[in-house]
């Protein structure tokens, strides 16, 4: 099979990969996204924090995702073991005033079909990456396992956690498993959360969230240690009634809890690379850097880095900057922002069966405008 020839090569079409293709192919540039599976993704996060929502305004998606059903939601009802402890408003403590609530599946559609309307942008799906290897003019040829190859001035890593392009290329990351599994179910919304979103915590390292998804269905999510998290889907009724113990002020929600096998199961980790590029190989989203959930801030972060890769890139193929210049500054503009909403995941997880603690750790800057 011949070779293709393009600027830039990014492997993994979530979110992370499609962000950094839309800002570099609205700059003209020609982008060949690579993705293992038969079609974009459904499951991820769906919480956009003030400067997530920022990047969407600038990318031009807000009306798009409005026409789409995304939510704005103003107010996050805090509790400890039942008892109401902070009440966050983001029109307090933000420019936007609000955050954003778009299922995964919703939002990424909408950057897909707005890529596809750019001819400069081509999508290969059930690719699978076998070899990066460098040519003699100092780019990078991606080789598939199909045969089938390209070859490009820019390669991204955009493939999760267990990035293929970050083993590749010798960049080393090592995933730290917290002691928590979090469990996720989509069910019919309830008055409690149509009201505001609830985070309750507890002393017994359990915790739940409960937000709206669409005008009619709700996002439940409960985090339970990694011990009891088999109970949790093997024994019915026991999961409610043990949420029941520290969730005070929605029952309506643990009513509309009828079997725990609606509820998908998702390890939680941390992760960040110890190189954000390596020659012309560059890492975003997960393959770069994974937060704890508590933050709210993973997915705001996979869009500020994405645009800000794209951001950096344009510059070099303007030759505004080499493309040693152009990565350095995006590992220096980004990894002391990762590094902190990291620590700060951290401080969370090990501080919250503490009201206390947590209270003494919980950031309403971090929570907002990040920085």
């Amino acid at each position: 099979m011949s070779d293709a020839r393009t600027d830039v090569v990014i492997v993994g079409a979530g979110i992370a990969g499609c962000v950094v293709a839309l800002t570099l192919g609205l700059e003209g540039r020609n982008v060949l996204v690579v993705e293992r599976a038969r079609e974009v993704g459904r499951v991820g996060p769906d919480f956009i924090k003030p400067r997530g929502i920022e990047v969407l305004r600038r990318l031009g998606l807000l009306p798009e995702l409005a026409r789409r059903g995304a939510i704005e939601r103003s107010v996050i009802r805090y509790y400890h073991d039942g008892a109401p402890i902070l009440h966050y408003d983001f029109a307090a403590h933000t420019a936007t005033g609000h955050c954003l609530v778009v299922p995964y599946g919703a939002l990424l559609s909408a950057v897909v079909e707005r890529l596809s309307t750019l001819p400069n942008v081509t999508m290969w799906f059930s690719a699978d990456v076998r070899e990066l290897e460098g040519t003699r003019d100092g780019r990078t040829r991606v080789a598939l396992a199909d045969g089938r190859s390209a070859t490009a001035d820019v390669v991204i890593g955009a493939d999760g956690t267990g990035s293929l392009v970050r083993q590749l290329s010798g960049i080393q990351a090592s995933r730290h498993l917290y002691e928590q599994v979090m469990f996720l179910a989509t069910l019919p919304l309830v008055a409690s959360v149509a009201e505001c979103n609830r985070l309750y915590l507890s002393s017994q390292r359990w915790a739940a969230y409960f937000y709206p998804i669409t005008g009619d269905q709700m996002r439940v999510a409960s985090i339970v240690p990694v011990a009891e998290s088999a109970s949790f889907r093997d024994e019915p009724g026991w999961a409610v009634d043990r949420l029941r113990r520290f969730v005070s002020e929605s029952d309506d929600v643990l009513d509309a809890v009828r079997d725990p096998a609606v509820f998908q199961p998702v390890p939680l980790g941390r992760l960040h690379a110890s190189a954000y590029h390596r020659g012309n190989v560059v890492l975003v989203g997960n393959a770069l850097l994974e937060v704890h959930p508590m933050t709210g801030q993973g997915m705001s972060l996979a869009f500020e880095e994405a645009a800000d890769l794209g951001r950096r890139l344009s510059s070099f193929f303007r030759g505004e900057a080499s493309l040693d210049e152009a990565l350095a500054r995006y590992t220096e503009q980004r990894r002391p922002i990762n590094t902190s909403i990291l620590e700060y995941g951290d401080r969370l997880y090990r501080s919250f069966p503490s009201r206390e603690r947590y209270l003494e750790s919980f950031d309403r800057r971090a929570h907002g405008e990040l920085y």
